[in-house]
């Protein structure tokens, strides 16, 4: 059918708003791992693919100009429903393109009522002229139906195109990550130091006898867990030596970590050509236990606490005794008055261990400068709320404050 300009436009706005919605709801979607997370993830993007194929089919068929607007109506409702279940500050900017969608759907696919052919014909009369006659034709709005066979032959060859897009992306994106990934390498060799260990040291080393350290950090199993919780050991060193026998650096090179034999590391692409540093530890490396003395508190980034000899122990006995008493509060409870979020993660640095310290704790403010010590925190459709909480001293408060000045 004939489309005047208007529609034509309204089509092409439509398609563009529809790829930008992509976009917002990428930032709208679930953590995959929450409850549902992938399937509401899933229904979310299955909307947008149907609103958009039956946009295309009504554009042309106007039979199924009803069902295409009601997939635009249900899938603006959804992803509104679903903004507010995630908190997420796109609801408003979702719900205003939903509703341009549905104009410019409105406009492009405008009802069908039939269309007229004018035909022209030269006819020629009895003195032997030509006359031009002008014949309107009326085509009925059943020439503009659609049967559901065409449908689906429709909708499996725009899957195939969509498919075909995706994997030529991924072809196209693996390529790039790999000219990417001999660049980002390369840069970051140079950060790395170039001398090399002895030959006796390198005569000793064997790879097999270190285990991989998850996020610069090692989770400890074992019946006397340091505080009697999961604790998180962190290795501060810096790379001081290339462990190489040709004295090359390759994707298998080693680095020793400072001074002690127990620590490396290495560079391992695991972000598809962006190059991370691993750590490893000797499986009989020895690490602090409970008898071990704190000698002082530092922030994760490294700003140390002031702490007294008492606090410290007060601190270390509130750790080891979680009393029953304490509290459970929503993010929205302990947002600043800018709505920041104010914590830190305690390390815990202790007398004979230089190069590895401890991770359980954190601590948390709320507005009225109270801080408090927990041990956990869980999400709920991106909804925090922080268990275990314990109140903090006013004393410690004050040293805590004054510290991160």
């Amino acid at each position: 059918m004939k489309k005047t300009g208007l529609q034509k436009i309204s089509n092409i706005l439509f398609h563009i708003l529809l790829i930008g919605s992509c976009y917002i709801v990428l930032c709208n979607r679930f953590a995959p791992w929450e409850d549902f997370g992938s399937l509401l993830n899933g229904l979310m993007y299955a909307l947008i693919f149907f609103s958009g194929f039956f946009h295309h089919i009504s554009y042309k068929h106007n039979s199924l100009r009803i069902l295409s607007t009601t997939i635009i109506i249900l899938r603006g409702i959804t992803d509104f429903i679903f903004a507010i279940i995630s908190e997420n500050g796109w609801e408003i900017i979702g719900f205003v393109v939903f509703a341009i969608l549905l104009i410019l759907h409105i406009v492009s696919c405008g009802k069908f009522d039939g269309e007229t052919k004018i035909h022209e014909f030269n006819v020629k009369t009895e003195d032997g002229r030509y006359k031009k006659v002008t014949f309107k034709e009326k085509i009925p709005n059943t020439a503009n139906q659609i049967d559901a066979k065409t449908i689906i032959k429709k909708l499996l060859i725009s899957l195939l195109v969509l498919f075909l897009v995706f994997v030529l992306s991924i072809i196209g994106w693996m390529i790039l990550c790999f000219v990417d990934g001999e660049k980002d390498f390369k840069e970051e060799i140079k950060t790395l130091p170039t001398e090399i260990v002895s030959q006796e040291y390198f005569a000793e080393f064997n790879s097999s006898d270190y285990i991989r350290l998850e996020w610069d950090s090692l989770y400890i199993e074992k019946d006397n867990c340091y505080y009697n919780n999961d604790g998180e050991y962190i290795v501060v060193s810096e790379p001081t030596r290339m462990i190489s026998e040709t004295g090359k650096a390759t994707e298998g090179t080693y680095w020793q970590m400072g001074d002690n034999k127990n620590f490396i590391m290495k560079l391992v692409d695991e972000d598809f050509g962006n190059y991370t540093r691993a750590y490893y530890i000797n499986k009989n490396c020895e690490f602090p236990d409970e008898d071990d003395k704190i000698v002082k508190v530092v922030t994760y980034s490294g700003k140390q606490f002031k702490f007294s000899e008492k606090q410290l122990a007060y601190i270390e006995d509130l750790i080891k005794n979680f009393n029953d008493d304490t509290i459970e509060k929503d993010k929205k409870d302990l947002l600043d008055e800018r709505g920041n979020l104010v914590d830190y993660e305690l390390v815990f640095c202790f007398e004979g261990f230089d190069d590895i310290r401890l991770t359980c704790s954190n601590i948390v403010k709320d507005k009225n400068g109270q801080w408090y010590l927990y041990h956990d925190y869980y999400y709920f459709y991106e909804k925090v709320r922080f268990t275990d909480l314990e109140k903090l001293p006013q004393d410690i408060c004050d040293v805590i404050n004054e510290s991160l000045k």
